[in-house]
């Protein structure tokens, strides 16, 4: 490791870096590199050195008190997985975490005003005690969000997932793009919400899926001469292209869309997401877009730890949902990935980058991030004739200017006061029975 650049020898020089060395530190610059006297340059590329070591080993010992978090509680939250896992699909719960926020009126909520009627509808005992009792949506969250059983942090993600996505397509219609496709809608409540004079709004889901999300709309909202309704293609993207699914349905290819692909991909093996991506593009006019998250990959094959993810894992596995791949997180990577299946890349969201941007008011930290730090947010744009060639370095400096004016640069990692002891789960267990009595009423 070089020392001060003004001691009086590269041996002094490195026994006096020592001392301002994180412990277990390894050595960065030669001492050689300084021999020659001070330079401004070495000095500033010694001191970020060292700065980024102490960095790194707080995020390395975050990772380990987390890790020992999990491992701790593994066979309380096991078996609450276990047990809620078989009570409700992924996308009851979903849709219940989107409304949580709101309900307890905290700040920078989605404003996603649809999802409480269908969560009404869907699960009237649970809402019922949600809107009545006292407390009961702080008890539900800290249930679902609780190290010991749940996974922190994912109401939040759902939350800035949602905002994401409705500040993406409020962008784009006001820009003037007039065809919307969601694809696995699920339960997505924008085709309703931002309905517009001349746009047309198609969602794609498995037939099951589509009837059930067709009464459901019929039966709480008010009928389709106030609010038009999309127009709901019945199709399973394993069997049939995209292209193919919306055959007669008239959908204009000519024309620029946005299409969402919200919490879908990582349930698909990688082979198969390379093909919708791919299919998604040949139907795509220039200029359109398409909107997704991702898990990493290392999460995925489980060579990166990453708080709460293997509760998240053991949850949807435990409803037969498990999942099955992930992408790199790098801009690299991923704009070298789209490239070949006729997309440009837009822009790249870390986990970080997303809270900073959706939920202002949180506080990042690395032993229990306040949004899940295994999933990023991508925007492909499908390049014109033009860009074939020179497009993507366009891109490029495009992505680096937006990068730069919102990356967080320089902040410690820094852990929330609330989590700077290992929990208090005291009345834990009276909660956890609590939910699940409601869940088991649910089916009654």
């Amino acid at each position: 490791m070089a020392g001060d650049p003004l001691s009086p020898s590269a041996a002094a020089s490195d026994a006096h870096a020592a001392k301002f060395m994180t412990p277990g530190a390894s050595a960065a610059i030669p001492s050689a590199a300084l021999a020659s006297g001070p330079t401004t340059a070495s000095a500033a590329s010694w001191a970020a050195g060292v700065q980024e070591q102490r960095r790194q080993k707080q995020r390395d010992d975050a990772a380990a008190a987390a890790m020992e978090r999990e491992a701790s509680a593994s066979t309380l939250g096991k078996a609450f997985r276990m047990f809620s896992s078989k009570m409700t699909p992924t996308n009851y719960n979903m849709l219940l975490f989107r409304t949580l926020n709101r309900d307890l009126c905290l700040p920078n909520a989605n404003d996603d005003y649809i999802a409480p009627l269908f969560r009404d509808r869907l699960m009237p005992v649970r809402s019922w005690a949600q809107r009545t009792l006292p407390g009961m949506a702080g008890v539900t969250r800290r249930g679902v969000e609780n190290p010991a059983i749940g996974v922190p942090g994912v109401c939040n993600f759902v939350d800035a997932r949602t905002k994401w996505l409705d500040s993406a397509l409020k962008a784009a219609l006001d820009s003037g793009v007039r065809q919307v496709c969601c694809i696995a809608a699920g339960y997505d409540t924008r085709a309703y919400r931002f309905c517009r004079q001349g746009v047309k709004f198609y969602e794609i889901d498995l037939p099951s899926a589509s009837s059930k999300k067709q009464a459901l709309v019929k039966s709480v909202l008010p009928g389709p001469e106030v609010l038009p309704r999309p127009v709901y293609v019945a199709a399973d993207l394993g069997r049939v292209t995209l292209g193919q699914a919306l055959q007669g349905t008239g959908f204009d290819p000519s024309q620029p869309t946005v299409f969402t692909c919200e919490g879908l991909i990582y349930y698909l093996p990688e082979d198969a997401v390379a093909t919708l991506i791919a299919s998604v593009a040949d139907l795509a006019a220039p200029g359109s877009s398409l909107l997704f998250d991702f898990l990493h990959a290392d999460a995925v094959d489980g060579t990166a730890f990453y708080p709460g993810y293997h509760a998240c894992a053991d949850s949807v596995a435990g409803k037969g949902e498990a999942f099955i791949s992930g992408l790199v997180p790098e801009e690299e990577e991923m704009a070298a990935y789209v490239a070949p299946l006729n997309w440009r890349m837009q822009r790249l969201w870390s986990a970080r980058q997303m809270a900073a941007a959706q939920l202002p008011h949180e506080v990042w930290s690395e032993e229990l991030p306040p949004i899940l730090s295994f999933y990023s947010y991508c925007e492909v744009v499908k390049p014109g004739p033009q860009e074939a060639a020179g497009g993507w370095l366009a891109s490029r400096l495009v992505l680096f200017a937006a990068n730069d004016s919102s990356r967080i640069s320089g902040v410690e990692p820094s852990v929330h006061p609330s989590i700077a002891t290992k929990p208090d789960h005291s009345g834990l267990e009276r909660e956890l029975s609590l939910i699940e009595a409601l869940a088991a009423a649910e089916l009654k």
